[in-house]
């Protein structure tokens, strides 16, 4: 019974303040794992960049560097200009 004992402590297991997975078992919970890397990748590509623009409208925007601000927005000629030629052509 000793030697079982020994055997089983040795198996991968949830340790405190683990931060990952634990090792895969199945070629399926691999699988999952790759999953997740991969969603995790395209979510931190995407959260940098929501972030970088939201720094950007903000830095652009804020009152010190536009105190008045115009009620045409920058580049409301060439939408009017597109439109009507899309509404034309309609």
């Amino acid at each position: 019974m000793k030697y079982e004992w020994d055997r089983i402590a040795y198996c991968d297991a949830a340790e405190p303040w683990q931060l990952g997975f634990q090792d895969a078992a199945t070629p399926m919970m691999q699988g999952i794992i790759d999953l997740h890397h991969d969603i995790m990748f395209f979510l931190v590509i995407i959260i940098i960049f929501v972030l970088w623009m939201l720094v950007r409208v903000l830095w652009h925007f804020h009152t010190k560097r536009n105190p008045i601000p115009e009620r045409i927005v920058h580049g409301t000629t060439i939408e009017i200009i597109w439109r009507a030629t899309v509404l034309k052509h309609l």
